[in-house]
């Protein structure tokens, strides 16, 4: 009676580890379960917010680009440009434009902050400032890039 008795008490023993071991595997189950729907909604929360970053920042630079667009169409329209860029004018009266360019490019680069402001002929060759002062590795290429081509 003391073997059944002791086979009785292994035996809910065994049992209660088992039922503890299931419990577990379950809760174990549900819980990476819930974990796993947490980080797809988390990453789809993510990649939400990046997109609207990048849309933001996407209009801002388009908001940039058309500002400073605008900014070379006035500055074109000057009467010094137009008459340092016109073969009909004399090699003086060029020349005349060009030192009020050069002064006119000052005062926009302090006026609004520019790091750098070039004219460039049609060619995309530099005109003013001195182009042997100059080094514009950025203006050919963005000026030769198919959205500035195509507009």
């Amino acid at each position: 009676m003391v073997d059944s008795k002791a086979q009785a008490g292994e035996l809910k023993k065994a049992s209660a580890v088992g039922m503890f071991l299931v419990s577990a595997l379950i809760i174990l189950g549900a819980a990476i379960m819930a974990f796993r729907h947490y980080a797809n909604d988390q990453l789809n929360e993510v990649a939400q917010d990046l997109q609207g970053i990048t849309r933001l920042k996407k209009s801002l630079l388009n908001t940039h680009i058309d500002e400073r667009h605008g900014d070379a169409i006035v500055f074109a329209s000057r009467r010094s440009v137009i008459e340092m860029l016109d073969p009909e004018f004399s090699p003086a009266m060029r020349q005349i434009a060009r030192s009020r360019i050069d002064q006119d490019i000052a005062a926009l680069g302090k006026a609004y902050g520019y790091d750098r402001v070039l004219v460039l002929d049609r060619s995309l060759k530099v005109l003013a400032p001195d182009a042997a002062q100059s080094e514009p590795a950025l203006a050919p290429i963005v000026l030769r890039s198919e959205e500035h081509t195509s507009e």
